[in-house]
């Protein structure tokens, strides 16, 4: 049991660094001067017990509407303290096109990732990410988007890109769920290594999956 336990912290752990670490948020930007909770769990599809499971990674953090186009955030990754690292990311997401007949509605989303070995007090270590995420309305409160997003390994100076599809719905009045799939490191040979088989798409990178929330706090 402790041996399984060990292990699957260890998969945890290779999977965060080497993928993104949750749900694409936001996916469109909120009105000025609202804020909104947010949580994510899920990730890459690792091999654990024989059977293929997303990691269980999870994040929580907030939205804030700096302008109707201008929406700032930040979160903490919970899973992270398993390792004794402190995890976070901060960015901001712009609303670079509006929805208009057949044309998505674009948003430009800068964010940096964040982990430090809080223990040892070393191992810093700082992702910077750059996503495009286009949406089509599909009901009143609902929202089929995709896009990309592309993470900077400054260590050894790769980049890992990863398109996404998602769809997120509401599930209360404040309240919105998002559903999404991502194909984490989609240029990188993963045929090879701790997720030879689990998830590649042709040998390359690896399949995430997450759910995340969206809660309407504060107005």
């Amino acid at each position: 049991m402790i041996r399984t336990s060990v292990i699957l912290l260890f998969v945890i752990s290779e999977a965060v660094l080497l993928n993104g670490c949750g749900v694409t948020q936001p996916v469109r930007t909120i009105p000025e001067g609202t804020t909104q909770l947010t949580g994510s769990f899920g990730g890459a599809v690792i091999p654990f017990a024989g059977i293929a499971i997303p990691v269980p990674y999870l994040t929580t953090g907030a939205l804030y509407g700096y302008s109707n186009d201008l929406t700032v955030f930040g979160s903490a990754h919970l899973t992270a303290i398993l390792f004794k690292n402190a995890g976070l990311d901060l960015g901001a997401s712009y609303r670079a096109v509006k929805e208009q007949s057949l044309i998505p509605e674009v948003t430009l989303t800068g964010k940096g990732y964040f982990f430090w070995d809080a223990v040892r007090g070393s191992t810093k270590r700082l992702y910077p990410s750059m996503t495009v995420t286009a949406s089509y309305s599909a009901s009143e409160r609902s929202l089929l988007y995709f896009g990309a997003e592309g993470l900077y390994q400054q260590s050894n100076s790769e980049l890992f890109i990863a398109p996404f599809v998602g769809y997120s719905f509401a599930v209360h009045t404040s309240m919105i769920m998002l559903l999404e799939t991502k194909w984490l490191a989609a240029n990188k040979d993963t045929r090879h290594g701790i997720f030879e088989g689990a998830g590649s798409i042709g040998g390359r990178g690896n399949i995430g999956i997450y759910c995340g929330v969206q809660w309407e706090a504060f107005q």
